[in-house]
Order: structure tokens, then sequence, then C-alpha cells
């Protein structure tokens, strides 16, 4: 019989999410509140719950958590439970979660969370996963089983994340760097405001050529090209049969490698096959992957990847094969679990620096052509490969070699992605040394990848590359119903008169240089969201209500000049007097420059430095106007 959720200990009373940004936080919020009667809970369900929690979660979240476990022992972990589904997940979690826990009795309790946009799903599905887990944990019935639903909830929330590792280390670097970010749709996100707005798709940027990303998602359409620009690349045939594969190797010479042709990440890539039962069995297992399947030449040498941005080398590393290394006393089985622990190693597929290597058929046939077993002990320094293809997501290791890379090497590489007209891309280039000129050792480039997997290091120089002032622009915030006062006008006229493109968002109306782009009331927050997300837009102005902020944020993290010109305040009620002063209180302390009426001057606590305080309405516009011609 299942219990009755109003009797349970923890329930989940409500939750909301705050699409914009909240004065101090730099992404959206989602606000949990629960029902607690901690009382309930005893040593032994703490106990069962930190038992599961590491069974199903394995390691604590790397998010700062601001809740001290031994003060709050249950929210606490259910902060942290949740915080660890929502990062198993790939979710952007970037600043700390916030909390209120009365000590003892029935009460109420609040969670602040990290969110994405306007989805709450995410952080409610991992609370009330949390919730779950821990009723059963008080209940005494907590088991492994309970287990499954939090995988599937975690792959639910999967499905609304930033998909791969480039994505979320793009939003990480912004955040670290004070790049603004916010999430366009699917997995498309902006960094930046107005003008100075860039979109990212993982590494597709907003001046990726379709065209090109469409060309060079066939391997062998790639190689045409470059092998028409006089840029090396190996032999290759595209094949439908096995018959058809043995062939196109024995014209080719053995050994050949077989691989997909239109996918990325290593999937199927099957190399050094020296017999035709190597070609044909490797044909029927690469076709259950693709109906596109090439035959290529080998080309001897060691595999590195090159990574290009608008014609020039970020990043070069050799991309060596999964695999173990021998010490003279440790078993290959041994040597592999020494390595598959490395906490740097994650499942394939999942957002981890590096994959683990699975002992699977691959690998025993690997070990077979060694001469080797998983018992066989490898001498001291011998390599024992693993897998055939050296891609990171199959196993490899990437060491870095950028620093003795000949330039006749990067050359070709930049040369390689200027061609296929790509700004961003991931060379493959095979030759025998790095160090040496391709010129004298011979070499080709074997794969072009449009939309390459970043080293963790370089989304935060591809940011700083692409974005002019962090990607922001002027943005001047007014607190007040100022739309008909005579300075407002005034403004007005001055902003109408600027010859840069001024965005102008007003509760009934919305404008672009000049130009009334919608005339409903939508308020400051959707009309400013409007203008930052048009990239014509030079400067934004926004006219923006107290409960505007208080239910949905700001569209911006942060604020050139807030004018504080006159808060909605109804004179006989205590509360709202409290209310609009917080809310500028906040306000300030994310501007750079304060212009406010003197009647409300004493408000604020601590105002910016060189805060101006007005007297006269019309110093309003003389302020706003001074303001805007310096930035």
């Amino acid at each position: 019989m299942k219990p009755n959720p109003s009797s349970l200990p923890i329930q989940l009373k409500s939750c909301r999410a705050i699409p914009g940004y909240v004065p101090g936080y730099s992404q959206p919020q989602v606000i949990i509140e629960l029902e607690l009667n901690v009382s309930q809970v005893k040593p032994h369900a703490l106990k069962a719950f930190d038992a599961i929690m590491k069974k199903l979660l394995s390691q604590q979240p790397n998010c700062p958590i601001g809740i001290a476990l031994g003060r709050e022992p249950v929210l606490g972990r259910l902060a942290r439970c949740s915080l660890s589904i929502l990062e198993k997940a790939g979710m952007p979690l970037f600043f700390e979660t916030v909390r209120g826990l009365p000590k003892s009795g029935k009460k109420t309790a609040t969670l602040i969370f990290p969110g994405l946009d306007h989805h709450e799903y995410p952080v409610r599905e991992a609370v009330i996963q949390s919730i779950r887990l821990f009723n059963l944990a008080i209940a005494g019935r907590l088991t492994t089983n309970a287990g499954k639903q939090v995988e599937t909830t975690i792959g639910h929330i999967k499905g609304i994340a930033p998909k791969g590792m480039n994505s979320l280390r793009f939003l990480s670097a912004a955040d670290q760097s004070g790049i603004p970010w916010r999430k366009v749709r699917g997995n498309v996100y902006q960094f930046g405001w107005g003008v100075n707005a860039r979109w990212l798709d993982s590494s597709f940027t907003d001046n990726t050529p379709n065209i090109s990303a469409g060309l060079v998602r066939r391997k062998d359409t790639a190689a045409q090209i470059l092998d028409s620009s006089l840029i090396p690349v190996p032999k290759h045939y595209l094949v439908t049969s096995g018959e058809q594969a043995i062939k196109a190797a024995e014209q080719l010479g053995y050994p050949v490698v077989v691989k997909p042709a239109n996918l990325d990440g290593g999937k199927g890539v099957e190399v050094g096959l020296k017999t035709s039962h190597s070609v044909r069995d490797a044909y029927t297992r690469v076709s259950e992957l693709s109906n596109l399947i090439l035959v290529e030449e080998y080309i001897e040498g060691n595999d590195y990847r090159i990574q290009v941005f608008e014609n020039k080398v970020l990043w070069a590393s050799h991309r060596m094969p999964g695999g173990v290394t021998g010490d003279g006393i440790t078993t290959v089985a041994e040597l592999l679990d020494i390595t598959n622990a490395d906490p740097l190693r994650g499942e394939p597929g999942s957002n981890a620096l590096l994959k683990r290597i699975k002992l699977d058929d691959e690998a025993f046939a690997l070990l077979e052509e060694q001469n080797l077993s998983v018992e066989s002990v490898p001498e001291v320094g011998k390599f024992v490969r693993l897998r055939r293809a050296s891609n990171v997501a199959s196993g490899g290791m990437p060491v870095p070699v950028l620093d003795i890379a000949h330039q006749d090497n990067l050359e070709l590489a930049v040369r390689a992605a200027r061609v296929l007209r790509l700004d961003l891309a991931g060379i493959d280039l095979l030759v025998p040394d790095i160090s040496r000129s391709w010129k004298e050792t011979g070499g080709a480039i074997c794969e072009v990848n449009a939309q390459p997997q970043l080293f963790p290091h370089l989304p935060a120089e591809i940011l700083e590359k692409l974005l002019v002032n962090k990607g922001r622009i002027p943005v001047v915030v007014i607190v007040g119903q100022v739309t008909e006062e005579p300075w407002f006008r005034a403004l007005r006229e001055a902003l109408d008169n600027d010859g840069r493109c001024v965005g102008l968002a007003l509760p009934t109306s919305t404008w672009i240089k000049n130009q009334q782009i919608s005339d409903a009331v939508l308020g400051g927050y959707r009309g400013g969201s409007a203008l930052i997300n048009d990239s014509t837009v030079e400067l934004a102005v926004l006219v923006i209500d107290r409960d505007e902020i208080e239910n949905k944020g700001l569209p911006v993290d942060k604020i050139d000049l807030l004018v504080i010109a006159g808060p909605e305040i109804d004179d006989s009620e205590e509360d709202d007097w409290a209310r609009s002063r917080k809310l500028c209180s906040s306000l300030c302390s994310i501007s750079e420059e304060v212009c406010i009426d003197e009647k409300y001057a004493h408000w604020i606590e601590s105002l910016t430095e060189g805060s101006t305080v007005v007297r006269q309405p019309e110093e309003y516009t003389n302020k706003v106007c001074k303001v805007i011609s310096g930035m």
C-alpha cells in the first residue's frame, strides 16, 4: 500500500522558475519550497540515504553547495542529491545553491537552484527523486531498485541540458569570464547582447557555413575537395559489399582502413587491416552502423588532431590510441583496471574528459595480433594497443604537441580548413613525426571535422576571440512609472537623435532605432529580451517595474546606468516600502552607476561610488545622455 503523500516527512510544496537574471546571480533560478518534518528523520535514515546516493551517483557534485551538512543534515543532503542528478545529466550549475531551514517541526524551507531559461522541469524532477529516496530511507524501505527511476530521470533531463562537452565548456568559460549567456533554442546558446552577441551550437559558430558543414559530413566528399586543392589525402573507395571491400583493399594494398563515410567520433573506424578475412569482418561490423562505407589507404604514422580557428592554429595534440603501458609486473587486465580508475575517465558517451576502455571483441582481437592475452605481463615501457582508432571518444589519450609541431604541418592544417571554408575545424593529420615537415616524411589529412571536440581550455580562448567587450552593450535600466514624464520624453528625443541603433523597451511598446516593433503590453522584461536578442541593437534602455523583476528577473545580468526615478510605493503599506528598498538595493549592486531621486537616496545603504542624486527631473535626461555618450 502506497503512503499518503500528505503524510510523508518531506514534500514538494511548490516549484517556480525565474527565466531572467536575479541581481547577483549569473544564470536563471528555480525556487523550490518544501514541507519538512525533520523530527521524523533518524540517524539510520541519513546513513541509508548516504549509502544509496554514493551507489547511484558515484560522487558528490563538483558545483558549490551553500548548505552546511552538519547544521542542516536533511536539506543539505536533498540539495547535494538533487545537484548530483543535475550534474550527471549535464546541466550548467554555476552558482551556489542557497537555503533556509528551521531546525525542527513541520516547517517550510526554500532551496534556490541554478536553472536554464524558463525550464523548471529539470530541477523539479531532480528534487522529486531526491525527496522520494529520502522518504524511502526514513521509512526503512530504501533498496538499490530505487535507483532505476533516478537513471530514467537523468535520461529525461539530458534532453534539455546542453548537448556534449563543448556546449557545457563554452557556458562554463563564459561564466568564469563574466560573459553573459542565454539559451536560444535546442542546443543553440547566445553569448553577449545585441550587436556584440554571437551564437554557438557546440563548436558550430554563427559564421560556420552550412554548405561547408554539410559537405564535410561526408568524409569522401571532403577528401575529394582537399585533393582537388593539392592537399594530400589517403586514397579511398566507397563500397557496398564485402566483396567490393576486399577488391578495394587489394587495389590499395594491405594494410587498409575500413570506416563509415558519415560518422564522427571514431565510430566504426577499423585500422590496420591486413587480410581479406579481416576486411570482410570489418565491413560486416561497420555496415551495422552505416550504409556508406569507405575502404581507405593506410597511412603509416601517428595521429595528430590540429584545432584551427579563423585561419590560426589554436592547439595540436598527439592522439594516442586506447591502451596500457607495461611495467614488467602487472597483467594487461590489471593495468586496464588501473587506467580506468583514473577519475578523469568516464563511460563512453559521457562528458568526462577521457573515456574508459572495455575489454571487448576489438580489444581481444588486438591482443591476439600482438601475441598477448589479458593475463600477459607486458615488459617495462611496452605499449599494448586496445583500440584501433585514436579518438578520445574511444578511449584515446591526447598529448599536447603544439610547441614542437613543424610549421609546414600547421600551415597544411590551416589551408585545409580554408579550402573547406570552415572558421573552426579539427584537422586529423597522419605523419610519422609532428616535429618534421610532411613534405619531408610524407603524410596525409585523413579527416576534417566541422564541429570538433575541443580541448578543455579552448572554449575560453575562442570566446575571447569571438566577442567584443565580452559581448556586452551599454544597458540603462529605469525603475518607475516615467513614460509620461516631460524629462523622459526629452530623453526619448535625445535617443532618437543618437547616431547608434538604440533599443527602447517600455511597458506598453518596444522600439528599435525610432521604429516601433511592438505595441503590445509586454513589459520591460519581454521587450528587453527582444532588444538584446537583436543583432543590430547597440544600446538598450529598459523601463521595468518591480513586479516584473521579482517574478521574471531582468533580461540582463549587469547594468551600466540605473535610474531610480520613482519606484512603485504604497505609502500606507510598510511592506511595500521594504520591497521597493530591497529591490533598489539589489539593482544598485549590479550597476556601474546610479542616478537616484533625492527622495529615495536615503533608502540605499551603499550606493555605487560616483552615484548621482537628482533634485530636478530634467537632470535625469542630462545624466543618461552624458553616460551614454561616454559608452
